[in-house]
Parts: C-alpha cells; sequence; structure tokens
C-alpha cells in the first residue's frame, strides 16, 4: 500500500483506496485450499479492499531474507 499526496493506493493493482490519510490500514494475506491467494486491506477490522497476490495471479514469486542476496 502506498500513500501518494494523500490518498492511499494498492500497491499491487494501484487502485486508489476511498479512506482517510490518517487511518492506519492493514494488509493480510488470504489463503484457501484450491483458491488464488488474495491480498486484502481492512481498516478498523472491515475490509475495504481485495486483489489477487501477486496480482493477476502468474506473477513469480520471490522470497528475500533481510541481509541476505
Amino acid at each position: 500500500m502506498r500513500l501518494i499526496n494523500g490518498r492511499y493506493r494498492c500497491a499491487l493493482c494501484e487502485a486508489v483506496l476511498d479512506i482517510p490519510a490518517d487511518t492506519r490500514p492493514v494488509v493480510v494475506i488470504v489463503a484457501a485450499s484450491g483458491e488464488p491467494n488474495l491480498r486484502t486491506i481492512r481498516v478498523d477490522g472491515e475490509e475495504v479492499h481485495r486483489c489477487a497476490f501477486p496480482h493477476g495471479g502468474s506473477g513469480e514469486r520471490v522470497t528475500s531474507v533481510a541481509g541476505q542476496q
């Protein structure tokens, strides 16, 4: 998630989120067997956005560990 010009945007799909800049959104990854993984954004326990993770379901998954390349 990105805060640009006082508005939050989803870092994956670039959707502009209609939430105040002074809120603290939480990102949650939702996974279920046989279903695509979803990235959800919640504010005060309410889901305000969801999109496929990785975006489109076809992106390469990359894992990194701090201090290692």
